[in-house]
């Protein structure tokens, strides 16, 4: 008869925290590795320049590899038939396939050894299936994939109780060739489990797990089912406690129970609701779940009782007895959570049951059952946009906000390089390389170049998926950790967080155009692996700017460039702004027969390098720069452009740097028979751009004596921190009598650098000694046609950065009028050129095997590359301020091994054990003709 008791039922909610741990795999056979390296440096024209080297490539080899779980011991009744369930994973980097064999001491105890696929993993062989013979090759299986079998033992009648005996099963690598690849055995080609069984007498429960569904979003759309199937298996019953009083007096008591099945979900799967559902025998029990009773069932002599806890992560299941032979589920919902990573969720419950009810004191056995695998989908998402960061550049927004989904220039001049930073983020739950692609359709001028950079601007972006297309490389899925050298920003989920990179889209503007407003460009993020996933961002330049160029005399245009110089607007009177003036900003009188000199500054007032291309005329009519005739002068008269530096005649400037200034020197020769002065416009163009400036200057003519001195040209020359030189200049008294009273002063721009002494040539030698005289007074008198020798000793202070340019103006002032000139340090750069190779050091110990190459080769996981960055200075002047940016290739970290990383001249800036991203090295100056080298190290990933 049916008998039915009242068991107190308590619900406890636990949380059981648990990690899920990713499989740490082995990078793609076939990826190709990619490295070019960038370098900055400042040319002879102080115009920063960047350039880059060839690209090096490397392979991945296939490497095979193999994993097997997990070895188990169970019991078994004489006559029996014991199963174990094992996972097979190809942890190769290639597509492989398998062998299974197993092997087992001769045994009469053993009647047969079965292996069976186990497709739907419910840990029994699946229905209807036929045994895999053991020289069966499985089917071809991809990395990480997982496959699910069955090794079935059946016992003779003969096993006696106590009997021992071990099952081995191996599963080997078939090492094929894959797409015309060999695949290398560099990884573990074979792995075994063994397998225990005891035969017992006693009760014998048997454990198997399964779920209704193997795969799913995240979150879940709906609960799926966990199935936990038991049986005894056995030949003696399991007995249900006779104090019934007892259980019912305390239900959670444990030592109640001798079968305890406990079912802690992973770390991303969820217990859905408590509606745990319990079936003996194909019949369910009905549970009132928070009314304190729950209904029991009784099997012909024996009752079944059953006691459950459940939480957030699981279930643990308390029962007292199962008769031989009888067959128990229990069933429950759960769901996968929300921002799971997309990977394989293996869950596996665990057994524990009485070992001899006639000793129940003994510890209980327990047991695992058949680990059933969920994979959580991948979900592919992309956000392109302009980043939202603070000023630090962190707390960046992740987020598809229309608010930063243009980034925009306000303005730029013609033939500018202009850099737009945008940031791609991964919205999806797996790792994912980003396409970065131009839309067709750009406003931008005809003739505007588009080339895309990594986070640098220096580096170029690659193509690492070897689709023909730039992309970002692998970024890690959303609420993964980001990798060193990437970005992470907030999502709409509070506290999720996605992983970015930026990259820099660089336009450079037609030299052509000089003029237009609100040019747009569209840059689209395409998923690599869903490419119906995009996102786009805008780039948009407010205005094109003409380049625009200044000449003024005596000093140049005051900028941060020029910081110290007096000529700063109109009422500087010295000719700032667009050009002719209306009238002279400079009178040079000089007698007939001589030369007058006009010291001219041009600047470059655009943000990018210019030329320009000197000339002169008298013939410009109402200061209409329209009306200007080059090379118009009566007979007679003549000018000569020469280089301030150095007194090379010149007839152009080659190339001038954003918001730098030259010196030249206009020389007017006048004729002896000259009867009038002469207004002489003096005018620079720029063939490229088109950018002019026009400057009126005077010649005027003195006839009487009563006036003019003149000073030699100004000279060039190097100094150094510390050090000092010398500049000789002579004093001419153009006119035909004596001069009185002639001041000379002297003075540096910028101020603060240096300290300047002027001497007079006391002995007459010709040269600067011990035996000069420092001029501290006005000279007493010159006569008429007469030369006075001086000299200019600037001394510089100590600390200087190399590269700065200093000025030293001289002024001899008299009666009559004044003249001056101005001795200039000026430092140059050079044009630097860059070399990659690469060499294998399969062994990583930083030593190269054979020699460096430009070409491609092949190399294993865990392998290492030597590069070789060679930069040579090919100009004709020193190169100062390099520094070179490479970095560590995807799916590789750097290395310190051996005498590397080594750097010929110079100090790096990042480059750790184990780094990843950016490698700088600061160079500071190589000579003419010399070179440096750097040599680092990459390990392949494992």
């Amino acid at each position: 008869m049916n008998v039915f008791y009242r068991l107190i039922q308590k619900i406890i909610f636990i949380c059981i925290a648990l990690v899920s741990v990713h499989a740490i795999a082995l990078t793609e056979s076939g990826v190709v590795i990619k490295n070019q390296a960038g370098a900055t440096y400042i040319d002879s024209a102080d115009i920063q320049r960047s350039t880059t080297s060839n690209m090096v490539e490397t392979i991945v080899q296939s490497v095979s590899g193999v994993s097997l779980i997990d070895p188990q011991s169970k019991r078994v009744a004489p006559d029996g038939v014991v199963t174990f369930n094992h996972l097979l994973t190809n942890v190769g980097n290639d597509t492989d396939t398998f062998k299974l064999s197993y092997a087992f001491a001769s045994s009469a105890i053993i009647e047969s050894v079965l292996i069976y696929p186990d497709v739907d993993n419910d840990g029994v062989k699946d229905a209807g299936s036929t045994p895999i013979a053991t020289d069966t090759v499985l089917q071809a299986m991809a990395p990480d994939e997982v496959y699910s079998f069955i090794l079935e033992v059946d016992m003779s009648n003969s096993a006696s109780d106590g009997d021992v005996v071990t099952v081995d099963i191996t599963a080997e690598s078939q090492n094929n060739v894959v797409d015309g690849i060999t695949v290398v055995s560099g990884g573990s080609s074979t792995a075994t489990n063994q397998d225990t069984i005891t035969v017992s007498l006693l009760p014998i429960i048997n454990a198997t797990k399964n779920m209704s569904e193997d795969l799913g979003d995240s979150p879940s759309v709906a609960p799926f089912t966990v199935s936990l199937v038991y049986e005894n298996i056995g030949v003696s019953d399991m007995p249900v406690s006779s104090d019934i009083a007892a259980v019912q007096a305390n239900p959670t008591l444990s030592s109640h129970y001798n079968i305890i099945l406990e079912d802690v979900l992973p770390a991303g799967m969820s217990f859905a609701d408590d509606k745990v559902r319990w079936t003996i025998d194909g019949t369910e029990i009905e549970f009132v779940v928070n009314d304190g009773t729950s209904n029991l069932s009784v099997h012909g002599s024996y009752a079944g009782f059953f006691e459950y806890t459940s939480g957030g992560q699981g279930i643990k299941a308390q029962i007292i007895g199962l008769v031989s032979a009888k067959k128990a589920k229990i069933d429950f919902d759960a769901v996968i959570d929300s921002n799971i990573l997309a990977q394989t969720l293996f869950n596996q419950a665990t057994l524990e049951y009485m070992s001899d009810p006639a000793s129940p004191s003994d510890p209980m056995l327990e047991e695992q059952t058949n680990k059933v695998p969920y994979d959580v989908l991948a979900q592919y998402s992309v956000v392109a946009n302009a980043g939202g960061c603070d000023g630090s550049g962190a707390n960046c927004n992740a987020q598809d906000d229309s608010a930063i989904d243009t980034v925009r220039v306000d303005s730029a001049s013609q033939g500018e390089r202009v850099s737009f930073t945008n940031f791609i983020w991964n919205h999806g739950n797996d790792e994912d390389i980003f396409n970065i692609t131009i839309e067709s359709g750009n406003t931008f001028p005809a003739g505007t170049t588009f080339f895309l950079y990594k986070s640098d601007g220096v580096t170029p972006l690659l193509d690492t998926d070897n689709d023909d297309k730039p992309d970002t490389g692998p970024i890690p899925g959303k609420n993964d950790t980001c990798k060193s050298y990437q970005v992470e920003g907030s999502t709409s989920e509070t506290g999720i967080k996605a992983c970015g990179v930026k990259v820099v889209l660089v336009a450079t503007l037609p030299a052509s155009v000089t003029s237009g407003s609100d040019f747009q460009v569209v840059k689209k993020a395409t998923s690599s692996s869903d490419t119906s996933k995009f996102n786009l961002v805008t780039d948009e330049l407010g205005s094109i700017v003409g380049n625009t160029v200044d000449i003024t005399n005596d000093e140049p245009l005051k900028n941060a460039e020029n910081p110290s110089s007096a000529c700063e607007d109109t009422s500087s009177n010295c000719g700032v702004g667009q050009g002719p003036e209306a009238s002279p900003v400079r009178t040079v009188s000089v007698i007939p027969g001589n030369v007058a000199k006009f010291d001219l500054y041009v600047t470059n007032t655009s943000n990018v390098a210019d030329s320009y291309t000197l000339s002169f005329s008298d013939a410009v009519t109402g200061a209409d720069p329209n009306t200007f005739v080059a090379g118009s002068l009566p007979n007679g008269w003549g000018v000569t452009f020469k280089d301030g530096a150095d007194g090379s005649v010149i007839t152009s400037i080659p190339v001038l740097g954003p918001q730098k200034s030259t010196y030249v020197i206009a020389e007017v020769s006048v004729p002896e028979d000259a009867t009038s002065p002469l207004s002489v416009f003096f005018k620079a163009i720029s063939p490229t751009s088109g950018a002019t400036d026009m400057k009126h200057d005077r010649v005027g003519l003195t006839f009487d004596g009563s006036s003019c001195l003149s000073i030699d040209t100004g000279t060039e020359g190097r100094m150094f921190s510390g050090g000092h030189i010398t500049y000789k200049h002579r004093i001419t008294n153009l006119s035909y009598e004596e001069k009185t009273d002639i001041s000379l002063t002297a003075s540096n721009s910028p101020s603060g650098l240096a300290s300047v002494m002027l001497f007079e040539d006391t002995n007459s030698n010709g040269e600067l000694d011990e035996n000069d005289v420092q001029i501290v007074a006005p000279i007493a008198s010159l006569a008429a046609q007469a030369d006075y020798i001086f000299f200019s000793r600037v001394q510089l202070n100590s600390g200087i950065a190399e590269g700065l340019k200093v000025s030293t103006t001289i002024e001899a002032q008299a009666a009559c009028g004044s003249a001056s000139i101005v001795d200039l340090t000026y430092v140059t750069d050079t044009i630097m050129n860059i070399i990659k190779e690469q060499a294998l050091d399969s062994n990583c110990d930083g030593t190269e095997e054979g020699a460096f190459t430009l070409n491609t080769f092949d190399v294993q996981p865990n392998e290492c590359i030597i590069y070789r960055l060679m930069s040579t200075n090919i100009g004709i002047k020193d190169a100062h301020n390099v520094r070179f940016k490479d970095e560590v290739p995807l799916y590789t970290k750097h290395r310190i091994i051996g005498s590397l990383p080594s750097i010929s001249n110079g100090t790096p800036i990042t480059i750790s054990e184990g780094h990843q991203g950016d490698i700088i090295i600061d160079a500071n100056s190589v000579a003419t003709g010399e070179s440096v080298v750097l040599l680092f190290a990459v390990q392949v990933d494992d």
